[in-house]
């Protein structure tokens, strides 16, 4: 969950002083990725990407406000997120491989359009 603001350099045409000012520009979020063990008969991340295919928002609306919420030990929230317009890009699974005895982790990796901390109650 990172975030970054772009650095716009500006110098005022009849500055005397030979450099230039920094100021805030454009906020970039990065993607957040999701992931989780697979059971039998749960689609639900590939379901969630599949009404996005077509991008097309009529009565179901798939860009969502989400809470993620980080828990100790007695499940009780450290920091809690708040994250903006939230949609499915990716959905991936693990490699199947024969050979291996490993369990079969999914993974969603979502866009979004802002980030926020909100206190824990």
């Amino acid at each position: 969950m990172s975030f970054e603001t772009e650095v716009i350099e500006y110098r005022s045409g009849n500055s005397p002083v030979y450099n230039t000012t920094k100021q805030p520009g454009l906020t970039r979020y990065s993607n957040i990725i999701l992931k989780r063990g697979v059971f039998l008969g749960d689609f639900e991340f590939y379901e969630l990407w599949r009404n996005t295919i077509f991008f097309q928002e009529g009565a179901a609306k798939f860009r969502r406000d989400i809470t993620i919420k980080l828990l100790d030990e007695e499940h009780k929230p450290v920091i809690t997120w708040a994250v903006e317009k939230a949609w499915p890009s990716k959905v991936q699974s693990a490699d199947l491989n024969a050979d291996a005895n490993e369990i079969l982790i999914e993974s969603m990796e979502l866009v979004h359009e802002g980030i926020k901390i909100v206190e824990a109650k």
